[in-house]
């Protein structure tokens, strides 16, 4: 136990402060590098509608709302695998029940950003989607998310999906060029 009496001097004073910052500092570090990935979760939806490989219509709270997962980036309809990862994601989500974990509140687009968890499992419909090689590990949006990590080596090693392909384009890179494209008309 810290003495606090008067005979204390402002150096030991000075320590303990400093102790009690640095504590706090990694702490904080600690949860943001690892907390971040899940903020938080926010009870049980049931999937109604899967519109492509990474965007579904959720019921929550006896609301039906648009849900982006988290941490990953399907090919778009346009590319190669488009409609397959659709395809993929409605075989293992749709009419089924899981746990949401909000990673934040909405996107650009008004969609809820999350991971959807099956109980059971406790995997995440996210990682399934990358280790069957229908998406990508979202780096920029999740760095720490070594479950979509490893998700990614395993279906590049495997050359699933995406991966069966030489040299496939990211999704974000393929919006990138059309962006361009369209913008220079």
């Amino acid at each position: 136990m810290i003495n606090f009496s008067p005979t204390r001097t402002s150096r030991d004073l000075l320590c303990l402060l400093r102790l009690i910052f640095f504590n706090s500092l990694i702490i904080t570090l600690f949860c943001g590098c690892f907390g971040a990935q899940y903020e938080h979760s926010d009870g049980i939806v049931r999937v109604v509608k899967v519109r492509d490989g990474d965007t579904l219509d959720v019921i929550h709270r006896s609301e039906k709302v648009k849900l982006r997962l988290c941490g990953i980036d399907a090919p778009e309809f346009g590319q190669p695998l488009g409609r397959e990862a659709q395809k993929h994601l409605k075989s293992i989500a749709l009419g089924k029940r899981f746990s949401l974990r909000i990673c934040s509140k909405r996107d650009r687009y008004g969609r809820i950003v999350g991971f959807l968890t099956d109980g059971e499992s406790a995997d995440t419909v996210n990682a399934q989607m990358v280790r069957s090689g229908y998406a990508w590990w979202y780096r920029r949006y999740q760095p720490s998310a070594y479950d979509l990590r490893d998700g990614e080596r395993e279906a590049r090693k495997k050359r699933l999906g995406v991966w069966s392909s030489n040299d496939p384009t990211p999704p974000w890179e393929w919006r990138e060029k059309k962006r361009r494209r369209t913008s220079s008309r």
